[in-house]
């Protein structure tokens, strides 16, 4: 990789800056194209997925709660020792 010779230091955070915003706005068209082509090729249903997403996250929300409450019990335990 070359490097580059910058005049100034605000010559180069401009570069860093303009460098940046090329990275997210591809990152955020590609993210899009995914999400369309995601939803063209879903095997299931809308609802259907919706449906598991929500099953999931619900299941996922439980077994955090029960961590955390499992985590809260053992630092009353400590502290209480």
């Amino acid at each position: 990789m070359s490097e580059r010779i910058y005049y100034s230091q605000d010559a180069k955070m401009q570069a860093q800056r303009q460098t940046f915003l090329v990275v997210v706005f591809m990152l955020s068209i590609g993210v899009g194209i995914g999400a369309v082509l995601g939803l063209l090729f879903a095997p299931k249903t809308g609802e259907v997925t919706r449906e598991e997403l929500a099953k999931a996250v619900e299941e996922r929300a439980k077994e955090v709660e029960s961590q955390m409450s499992d985590l809260r019990k053992k630092i009353d335990d400590r502290i209480s020792a």
